[in-house]
């Protein structure tokens, strides 16, 4: 699930409904990711390169073809 990556690796915040709190919740918590020591454009990036980097990509295939051999 896309939310959960963006929440697990914090590079973002999901608002789960359309209402005025979750918007408030979720601005609270962008301005608490951009209050980090981190960039948070660096943290979009690395995070990017380890879930979605064609040598992760490789490795999961790889698995696949192992458990159907």
């Amino acid at each position: 699930d896309t939310g959960e990556l963006v929440e697990r690796e914090r590079v973002g915040t999901v608002v789960e409904t359309s209402s005025p709190e979750n918007f408030e919740k979720a601005v609270e918590k962008t301005l608490g990711l951009l209050s980090e020591g981190t960039d948070l454009s660096q943290r979009c990036r690395l995070a990017a390169k380890k879930l979605f980097s064609l040598e992760q990509a490789v490795d999961k295939y790889s698995i696949v073809y192992q458990r159907l051999s």
